[in-house]
């Protein structure tokens, strides 16, 4: 928990105590999140404002969207993004899991549902890490991922029905 000092926060009659929300943020969101040319940059960036979470950021999401990023540097919103990335990734939860047993779940998982939702082998991996981290959300732009996730329950936030 993380306390609020009553007499400075502008909303201390609402809430004298805040939980701390930690969100599993797909690769599409975290680009959405720093890449200004997105068309998820403004809905992302707005629930991030409004619910200030922290996002995990294991080591495969960090491998995916420094990737996806590199890809559009070069001019200038590319290097934008990438200096917001940069900027955010010391925000990020870096989480010590027990990565084999997230890849095995994954595995589970596409062995289960796999055929039913269409969706990549990097999306079951980002959907097993949600589950294994017990995240309070899962966001994402994609729909078919947002399907596949909320089949295992998780609380998603789709914003692929937002643009």
């Amino acid at each position: 928990l993380r306390e609020r000092n009553s007499r400075n926060h502008p909303w201390s009659r609402c809430a004298a105590r805040s939980i701390l929300m930690h969100v599993y943020a797909d690769t599409s969101a975290v680009f959405a999140l720093c890449h200004p040319a997105d068309p998820f940059f403004t809905v992302v960036n707005k629930r991030d404002r409004r619910h200030r979470p922290q996002l995990f950021y294991p080591p495969w999401l960090r491998f995916e969207v420094r990737h996806s990023l590199t890809v559009h540097r070069g001019y200038e919103e590319g290097e934008a993004a990438w200096r917001a990335l940069l900027a955010s990734e010391r925000s990020f939860v870096g989480v010590r899991e027990n990565w084999l047993a997230v890849i095995q779940l994954a595995g589970d998982l596409s062995a289960q549902f796999g055929g039913q939702v269409l969706c990549g082998g990097m999306d079951v991996l980002h959907v097993a890490s949600a589950l294994k981290l017990e995240a309070a959300e899962f966001w994402t732009c994609d729909a078919n991922q947002a399907e596949f996730a909320s089949v295992y329950g998780l609380k998603v936030v789709d914003f692929s029905t937002a643009v």
